[in-house]
């Protein structure tokens, strides 16, 4: 009796369970034919042969239009496809801007499970910027460009008059560039009850480097308080200068800021996973002084700090390549 002769074979042989007439030898070639039937009709496992992308097509975000100082409210989205059309799982999206400027939340991005990569878009540009251009781009591949428009500048609670110093000089429309970034950031601080509220720094306490008390400082200047930012004005507290000082003079010997001063769109660059992320360097009253990687003069600096009233970032944090201090009003837990 031939087994395969029951059975009319498609894809794959199943066997029928039911009565058998075979003898002792038929059952012991049993094992053996099943074996080779169903060797002969595997099915190949899905996704062994990884598809190529060939294109990145835009799928949504190119074209809007959105106002001055805030977030695009659709994100952009591009589809990495192979030569069928088929979306490719896995592959790196660099995102970039091409003209215009603003900030993108993700500089890489993967593609998911249908092909897919997406970042958002924030139109805090200089002012007078009315488009946009942003790429994204897969290796090997033709990029994929977005467009988008930035409507009329509307100055989100604030105006220029707010930025009148008492000399009666008016500041210039950065820093009321600046203080949008900090609305659009969400940055916040803690008000006099200790609530967490917006932070928006008072016009009076930008300052630009030819208003820079030269001699309440004499051991650092405007640009080494400043080394950090993207703009030629900033937020210099009083009190980051007088213990600045007072840092460098417990510890006796020449200090190196590595980072002082930061705007929010500069703080969201050294952060870029925090979208909208706080931080006392945008305070003013932070500063990062370098070490050399020494745990000693890790020590000595920190130990110097502290004398000068500052809160000291644990090393756990900071690591040991420099110490964090700043002026806060209160110290968190541990510092």
């Amino acid at each position: 009796m031939n087994i395969f002769a029951t059975h009319r074979f498609t894809k794959c042989w199943r066997p029928r369970v039911g009565r058998l007439t075979l003898g002792t030898r038929g059952f012991m070639l049993i094992p053996l034919l099943l074996g080779a039937a169903l060797a002969g009709c595997r099915e190949p496992v899905a996704g062994s042969a990884p598809r190529t992308p060939v294109q990145a097509v835009v799928m949504s975000g190119s074209g809007q239009v959105l106002q001055w100082g805030y977030p695009a409210p659709e994100p952009l989205k591009v589809k990495v496809i192979d030569v069928d059309g088929v979306g490719v799982p896995g592959i790196d999206v660099t995102w970039s801007l091409s003209s215009g400027g603003g900030s993108i939340e993700s500089q890489t991005t993967v593609t998911d499970q249908d092909g897919m990569a997406s970042t958002r878009y924030a139109a805090n540009t200089e002012l007078g910027v009315s488009t946009v251009g942003i790429t994204s781009q897969v290796a090997g591949l033709q990029p994929a460009v977005f467009a988008l428009g930035i409507g009329p500048v509307v100055i989100t609670g604030h105006s220029s008059l707010d930025c009148t110093p008492p000399n009666g000089a008016e500041r210039p429309l950065v820093v009321v560039e600046i203080k949008n970034e900090y609305l659009f950031r969400r940055v916040t601080g803690l008000s006099a009850s200790g609530a967490v509220v917006p932070y928006d720094p008072e016009c009076a306490e930008f300052i630009s480097a030819n208003m820079f008390p030269a001699g309440d400082s004499p051991y650092f200047t405007f640009a080494e308080f400043t080394n950090q930012s993207f703009h030629s004005w900033a937020v210099i507290t009083d009190r980051l200068r007088v213990g600045a000082n007072a840092t460098r003079a417990a510890y006796g010997k020449p200090l190196i800021i590595s980072n002082g001063y930061r705007c929010p769109d500069k703080q969201h660059a050294v952060e870029p996973n925090k979208w909208f992320a706080g931080g006392r360097h945008m305070h003013g009253d932070a500063v990062d002084f370098v070490t050399g990687g020494d745990l000693a003069t890790w020590q000595a600096i920190k130990t110097a700090a502290k004398a000068a009233g500052a809160c000291v970032e644990p090393l756990e944090d900071s690591k040991v390549h420099h110490v964090h201090a700043d002026w806060r009003p209160v110290c968190p837990n541990g510092w």
